[in-house]
């Protein structure tokens, strides 16, 4: 049922991001603070176009050297080079042939140095360029590097001036999104040091970045009620310490909202609203309020009218991200699988016949398909051969119906036939109850 449409979304969902929240704080570097900047031209030339998106500049650990940051707005790319792209980001992490760059710098704006060129003109057999696929966060992105020499600008030598030559490094992150797009982030670091050594030490602060997921302070939505214009209203506190939601409603134009519900959630950060027209409890409206808190995240589900609010229901994830399915808004919520790292992803839907969020299985399938794929199960499997991974990927593969269920069924058979395995009491109930459950699933089918 609606593979296709799951796929999409999830893609989306995996989409590289960057943060481009002012003030961010980076790991590395002698200044710790990214200033956001405006739009503006490539460092290479002038020849690029200047409204390219968010810039995040810093200083990096050396005098001089300066790290930079931008998102381009996703690329339309040849069908046949979106495809090549996704091939390559299926194989575990590792470095690309110069075959492989050559191919991949078709995406690199022009103006900007290419791997080839600086290949022909290298003659010294200085590394100039070469490229990775990698893992950032939970982002797999394929990476290519270039680097060349730049006039920098004057700095006092004695009673004069000069231009002297400064390294340049650009690091170009493709991650493919979905119908043939491609996200594009471009980092640079520019130094004016001989050392490469120093000059590659910089990535490790860029690449904090990326890791990091996108957050808000706040999250607001507004409805209408025969009592009035309702707000909901999620903020951080000043002090980073709590997340607040407040709901008021407005009588009339011109008044103040008075409010009427009022909750903190302690140790919580970077709040989202959520919610559908469709969503409804006896008459109120459903909201949820995702936030993050520790090493989970919660969804807090309200229900609620212009007079009074209801807190209903709290679940916890791993990861939370607003979703669609056909037109019906949800929450993807990946629900860990033990202490293996390994999360299960479950679409949850709010239902107004039991008044909670529950599973819409119709995607059960597609979205263990997507996981499956992102964690390269396959190169996993052979080489983290630990009973618990093994388990917790052939329940994903159960979850994925047909020929991987069928897999990853005979997987859990095999291994319950391991004596190391029936030492470990709590690991082998665990594996009796998943293998239980297959069973029950695969009768009711």
């Amino acid at each position: 049922m609606r593979a296709k449409t799951a796929s999409g979304f999830l893609l989306s969902i995996l989409a590289l991001s960057l943060c481009g929240q002012p003030g961010y704080t980076a790991e590395g570097g002698g200044s710790s603070q990214w200033q956001e900047l405006p739009p503006q031209a490539s460092l290479v030339d002038g020849s690029m176009p200047s409204d390219r998106g968010t810039v995040l500049q810093k200083s990096g650990n050396k005098p001089g050297t300066i790290l930079t940051i931008e998102a381009l707005p996703p690329q339309p790319v040849d069908r046949r080079l979106f495809s090549y792209l996704k091939n390559l980001l299926l194989d575990e992490g590792r470095a690309l042939s110069d075959q492989e760059i050559t191919a991949l710098e078709g995406l690199i704006p022009p103006g900007n140095p290419r791997p080839s060129t600086l290949r022909a003109a290298a003659g010294t057999g200085e590394k100039r360029s070469g490229g990775l696929s990698k893992r950032l966060g939970d982002k797999d992105v394929a990476i290519v590097w270039t680097l060349s020499k730049t006039v920098s600008s004057c700095q006092p030598a004695g009673d004069g001036s000069r231009r002297g030559l400064a390294n340049l490094l650009d690091y170009w992150f493709f991650k493919p999104l979905t119908d043939d797009l491609v996200q594009i982030v471009h980092s640079t670091v520019t130094s004016p040091s001989p050392s490469l050594s120093e000059i590659f030490a910089e990535l490790p602060a860029i690449e904090a970045v990326f890791s990091r997921p996108d957050t808000v302070r706040e999250s607001e939505l507004t409805f209408s009620s025969p009592e009035g214009k309702v707000f909901a209203q999620a903020r951080m506190k000043p002090d980073n310490s709590a997340v607040e939601l407040q709901i008021s409603v407005q009588r009339r134009v011109g008044t103040k909202p008075i409010p009427f519900f009022y909750t903190t959630v302690q140790g919580a950060a970077n709040p989202r609203l959520v919610t559908s027209r469709a969503w409804s409890l006896k008459g109120k409206q459903v909201l949820v309020l995702l936030v993050e808190n520790g090493n989970c995240q919660q969804a807090l589900t309200v229900a609620f009218d212009g007079k009074a609010a209801q807190l209903i229901q709290t679940l916890t994830g791993v990861s939370m991200v607003p979703s669609e399915d056909v037109g019906q808004k949800g929450i993807i919520i990946k629900e860990a699988i033990g202490e293996t790292g390994i999360s299960r992803p479950i679409f949850y839907i709010f239902s107004n016949t039991t008044g909670k969020l529950v599973e819409l299985t119709s995607v059960r399938a597609a979205l263990a398909r997507q996981e499956l794929e992102h964690l390269k199960f396959e190169s996993l499997l052979s080489k983290d051969k630990r009973p618990e991974t093994q388990i917790a990927v052939a329940c994903l593969m159960l979850d994925g119906e047909g020929e991987l269920a069928e897999r990853g069924l005979r997987l859990l058979q095999e291994m319950r036939d391991s004596s190391a395995l029936k030492a470990n009491k709590k690991l082998y109930q665990s594996l009796k109850k998943t293998l239980e459950k297959a069973d029950r699933e695969l009768k009711g089918r």
